[in-house]
């Protein structure tokens, strides 16, 4: 193994939850339908896609790109005020990770800035050989692009890589680029048919570690 690719919201940070909180905030000040149902469906989709869905959602006049930001806007809020939950296990395996002298880079569906703001705020500069968003990417995930592109720009092939994901969407993209990949299921729960796809499903970032070997 000579890569480990990273997904970062729901897998690295508690994100997920603060952005159902946020969700559900901005829905109901529109007076939108929201509720935990609806969104799930987004998880794993990057900002295309879950602008698709809010007017598949709302109407297709509705400001979905504007929406998008402010529940992103919110989620900054509930940070900058009680902080950036970290999942459980990740300090103890990007230090088994380093010790092992594998590559690591996140690739995932948020932009740049914000997941550069979000190592910041951990104190996780420096910790990863790359950051990839799926705005830098044709498609975004369940297309496997992301992954792809991390392999080329850290010079292996996907065969030498593994993906950590916690949302069917990114195991699907993981999948579909011929990566191993390990699910940590956060909010949205695995199906059946999409579990069989991974190599292990986990409780939390500590059982990635024995695959390390």
């Amino acid at each position: 193994m000579k890569l480990i690719i990273f997904d970062m919201d729901g897998l690295m940070f508690d994100t997920e939850a603060l952005g159902f909180r946020a969700y559900e905030e901005c829905g109901k000040d529109l007076g939108l339908a929201t509720g935990f149902p609806v969104y799930v469906s987004l998880i794993g989709k990057d900002e295309r896609d879950t602008c698709r869905t809010y007017r598949d959602l709302y109407g297709k006049d509705f400001d979905a790109e504007e929406f998008y930001r402010i529940v992103g806007n919110r989620i900054q809020e509930i940070i900058a005020s009680e902080g950036m939950p970290m999942k459980p296990g990740l300090l103890p395996l990007l230090d088994a990770i380093d010790e092992k002298g594998i590559l690591k880079v996140i690739a995932s569906s948020s932009n740049g800035d914000t997941i550069r703001d979000y190592l910041a705020g951990c104190g996780l500069e420096g910790r990863f050989d790359g950051v990839i968003s799926s705005q830098e990417v044709e498609r975004g995930k369940p297309h496997p692009d992301i992954f792809l592109e991390a392999c080329r720009r850290m010079g292996t092939v996907p065969g030498e890589a593994l993906v950590l994901e916690d949302s069917p969407a990114g195991i699907e993209a993981a999948a579909a680029g011929g990566i191993p990949v390990i699910a940590i299921p956060d909010l949205r729960e695995i199906p059946e048919e999409t579990g069989r796809k991974c190599l292990s499903i986990g409780q939390t970032l500590l059982d990635v570690i024995p695959f390390l070997s």
